[in-house]
C-alpha cells in the first residue's frame, strides 16, 4: 500500500490533464460526501426544535468568537456624540 505522500509523487509526475482530471474526481467524491452528510443533518434536525439547553450551549460556545484582539475599550457618549457630529458636518457641509 502506498503512502499519501508516494501517491502524491506519482500523480506530480503525471501529465498536467491527467492531474486535473484526478484534482476534479477528488473534488466530486468530497462535495458528495458533504452534500449526503448536510442531508443527513437536514433530516435529523428538521424534525425538531432546539431545547433551551441546546440554544444556551451554543451561544455560551459562540462567547468572545468576535472579541477584538489587544484591549479594547468602548467609545464614551461624548466620543461617540463627537464621531456622529464630524459625520453630520461633513454630509450636510
Amino acid at each position: 500500500m502506498l503512502t499519501q505522500k508516494e501517491i502524491l509523487n506519482e500523480v506530480f509526475t503525471l501529465p498536467i490533464a491527467k492531474q486535473r482530471e484526478i484534482a476534479v474526481k477528488i473534488q466530486n467524491n468530497i462535495n458528495e460526501k458533504f452534500q449526503n452528510k448536510i442531508n443527513d443533518l437536514n433530516g435529523i434536525e428538521a424534525n425538531r426544535e432546539l431545547t433551551v439547553e441546546e440554544r444556551i450551549a451554543i451561544t455560551k460556545s459562540l462567547s468572545g468568537c468576535l472579541k477584538p484582539e489587544g484591549q479594547y475599550t468602548p467609545m464614551t457618549k461624548e466620543e461617540d456624540r463627537e464621531l456622529i457630529e464630524e459625520y453630520l458636518l461633513e454630509k450636510y457641509s
